[in-house]
């Protein structure tokens, strides 16, 4: 019963305000309930979105960098290829390792002239990490300017060789007899005439170095 009191008091207290009063309050009322809702409802969704926003953000970002990473990517994969096959193509051009050393000795040394080759000695194959290496022994005779040409046609040769050490002996020159026919008085005279020939000057003992790439 009181609590019935207190609203017809309430009531009557109502009616007795002036209208403009009561919009007042009504208006008062709403910004409060206005205000409630923002802070209740609108602003943890707006908290939200933020949020949400944020984090597209981050991934736009993410992605726009795993874009470029990936292109990247494919462009050293490219550039990668491209590398091989020019590798590829240089190999092919390489010695194969099969040519025999001993051959392509001789075969310069006759091309060369006024060389003889004495002795080619091979000694035991030694494995490196990327290529074997065979050490020669050559004895050679020839002469400086045969030598020198020797040498050139070695380098340039199908085979990957180094030069290791190196002795040179003079050579004497080779005393020879040649007979030599006249006719003196109408007769028939031979002489045997003494020259020392020059065919050879210098006696090369080399090491050499042929190297096999391991592929």
């Amino acid at each position: 019963m009181a609590f019935e009191g207190l609203v017809d008091d309430l009531k009557d207290r109502w009616a007795e305000i002036p209208k403009w009063q009561k919009w007042i309050a009504y208006v008062v009322v709403l910004i409060l309930v206005a205000y409630v809702y923002k802070m209740n409802v609108i602003d943890p969704i707006n908290l939200r979105i933020e949020q949400l926003n944020r984090q597209i953000s981050q991934k736009r970002v993410k992605v726009t960098r795993l874009l470029a990473v990936e292109k990247r990517r494919n462009e050293l994969k490219k550039e990668i290829a491209e590398l091989e096959a020019k590798i590829a193509a240089l190999e092919t051009k390489l010695p194969t390792g099969n040519e025999e050393v001993s051959d392509i000795i001789k075969s310069i040394a006759k091309n060369t002239g006024n060389t003889e080759i004495g002795l080619i000695k091979r000694s035991k194959e030694q494995s490196k990490e990327y290529y074997n290496q065979i050490g020669y022994t050559v004895v050679m005779k020839t002469r400086f300017p045969n030598f020198i040409a020797w040498c050139k046609s070695l380098v340039e040769a199908n085979r990957i060789m180094t030069f290791g050490d190196m002795a040179m002996i003079g050579l004497a020159p080779e005393k020879k007899k040649i007979t030599i026919e006249k006719i003196v008085n109408g007769k028939e005279q031979k002489k045997e005439k003494e020259y020392y020939s020059y065919k050879y000057t210098v006696q090369v003992n080399l090491k050499l170095n042929a190297y096999t790439l391991k592929r």
